[in-house]
């Protein structure tokens, strides 16, 4: 019940946000608590060339995830009964330069409930509230801080555009965020449905 997770990520992101090169590792133990509870804990130590709008700035950020999920639904791909609550609480510590230290931490929920039998009409719902305590905009990479807008946030706006706003309308990201969405499913045959939302 219990694994060890190891992860390297070599990226390079190019946004309206933010423009970075990144080399990224964490090691990560999860443990199996029943069924349904997932809760895990690892280290981590990344490097971060990233320019935004505070100029271009190396991050070499040492970090500490911990984490716990919490799943009761009847499919991983397509739910339409139950919930799904997730938490995870990141101490960053950054190793060189200023030696900022700052905590982040981030709650996902979403529920499912199914209004007529045989998937014909799905009520769900999603939040997600986050933020970023102990140090400044500038002393947090422009990578971890919040964003929303886009597919999986909230549709209708591009990626990343719900933020601060810089001088030449580009997002500057937050150290907080709250996002929710309503969603009314309908299924008319086995390959064609429809959706109603809000976020």
């Amino acid at each position: 019940d219990q694994r060890l997770v190891l992860r390297t990520t070599l990226a390079q992101e190019d946004s309206d946000a933010f423009d970075s090169r990144s080399f990224r590792n964490t090691a990560n133990i999860e443990r199996a608590l029943g069924r349904r509870v997932t809760a895990g804990v690892g280290v981590g130590l990344d490097y971060i060339d990233v320019e935004d709008v505070f100029g271009r700035n190396i991050f070499v950020l040492l970090y500490f995830p911990l984490f716990i999920t919490v799943n009761t639904t009847d499919d991983l791909l397509d739910p339409t009964r139950g919930f799904t609550l997730g938490t995870q609480a990141t101490p960053f510590v950054e190793v060189s330069g200023e030696n900022v230290q700052y905590l982040r931490y981030e709650l996902n929920g979403s529920v499912y409930y199914e209004v007529l039998d045989r998937r014909r009409l799905i009520l769900a719902s999603r939040g997600r509230y986050g933020q970023i305590l102990g140090a400044g905009m500038a002393s947090v990479p422009a990578t971890e801080r919040f964003y929303a807008g886009g597919g999986g946030s909230v549709r209708g706006y591009p990626y990343q555009s719900l933020a601060p706003l810089d001088l030449n309308n580009d997002p500057v990201g937050g150290r907080s965020v709250v996002e929710l969405s309503f969603e009314l499913r309908t299924r008319f045959t086995e390959s064609l449905g429809a959706a109603l939302f809000i976020d």
